[in-house]
């Protein structure tokens, strides 16, 4: 199998093999074969998938992986899904949650300034951060600003009132 690119490509056409792949996976072990299918869409992946599975098949062998303690909050597995502005939504994140495999959510980057306003005029929270109140724990919320009055505040709401897990603050957005 190892430099067949297109055999080990083909073990995943169907959405049904994918779906029994992670289905019957214990969440407490990694299997280095076991790919998810968007990696396996991008062809000048395959030789590297190609070249960890030759590994994979001489040892077949999981490694046992420790959760992943942030503050209080165990993430187990010790997987995070990152927080993608105009991808995380509420829908993509079910999705995740049906395939399984990652221990924390994290919603999409939200606007400390603009989530304060709203909550000033008493209007709704951001789309964002829909459906936050009822889904399942741990979940992250990543927000930003650059007056660190304005992160506290939000940041005690987020954790207070909608009692996210972690509150992710980015350094890196003005």
């Amino acid at each position: 199998m190892a430099g067949d690119c297109s055999n080990f490509a083909k073990t995943w056409q169907s959405k049904s093999e994918i779906e029994a792949t992670f289905a019957n996976r214990n969440r407490d072990t990694i299997v280095y074969h076991h790919f998810p299918h968007r990696v396996l869409l991008n062809p000048k992946l395959w030789p590297i998938m190609a070249a960890m599975s030759s590994v994979a098949d001489k040892s077949d062998a999981a490694v046992r992986v420790r959760p992943l303690w942030i503050g209080s909050v165990c993430v187990d597995p010790p997987v995070l899904q990152a927080p993608m502005a105009g991808f995380t939504n509420y829908a993509f994140r079910q999705i995740v949650r049906e395939f399984g495999g990652a221990g924390l959510q994290a919603t999409e980057m939200v606007s400390a300034r603009g989530f304060a306003w709203l909550d000033e005029h008493e209007a709704e929270h951001p789309d964002r951060l829909w459906g936050v109140a009822d889904e399942p724990r741990p979940l992250a919320v990543q927000m930003w600003d650059n007056d660190p009055a304005t992160l506290a505040k939000v940041g005690a709401r987020l954790a207070n009132d909608l009692k996210v897990s972690v509150v992710d603050i980015n350094f890196g957005c003005p």
